[in-house]
């Protein structure tokens, strides 16, 4: 639920920062050193002073937990990474939402900006299944008389090891 502020140089704790009423999932610093954004389980942002610990704004939006938040290159924009599926930018001087990018079908456990801020990527597990629509996927028959669907991905052969992780005595991967 709190962010610790620390002197690198002599390891010494300045600060603690408390306000989220969950567990605090990712924290940083803003270009000029300034501000520090933090995301929390409890779906919020909070934009703190970095000089004083005092809380700035609470963004809110999110539906679910916000994995991730940082910065854009120029210090004016925040980027946020959530298990909603989503990601958003929330201008730094209002604290208000800019943007919600969608595309994810799974929580966005990471982003970043590029160097130039022109450019955001973003993680997810995200393996979208690919078969022909016209016909099922074709069977793979087991020794022990059960057949499993072959599914191609783009994630390969690992995608379909996951999926089937709990049948691994019987597939012999």
């Amino acid at each position: 639920n709190t962010l610790k502020n620390w002197e690198a140089a002599t390891g010494q704790e300045l600060r603690t920062l408390a306000g989220h009423i969950s567990s605090v999932n990712s924290a940083a610093f803003s270009p000029d050193g300034k501000t520090i954004i933090s995301a929390s389980e409890d779906t919020t942002l909070k934009l703190w002073d970095a000089a004083t610990g005092q809380d700035i704004h609470t963004l809110v939006g999110h539906a679910l937990s916000v994995a991730l938040a940082t910065f854009s290159p120029d210090g004016k924009t925040i980027l946020s990474a959530s298990y909603d599926h989503t990601l958003k930018l929330w201008d730094i001087a209002t604290g208000q939402e800019l943007r919600t990018l969608v595309g994810h079908i799974y929580p966005v456990t990471s982003a970043a900006f590029s160097p130039d801020g022109k450019w955001i990527v973003s993680a997810s597990n995200d393996c979208p299944v690919t078969h022909p629509i016209s016909r099922p996927p074709p069977f793979r028959p087991m020794a022990n008389g059960l057949s499993l669907p072959i599914i191609l991905s783009n994630c390969g052969m690992l995608s379909l090891a996951r999926k089937y992780a709990h049948l691994q005595d019987i597939l012999g991967w």
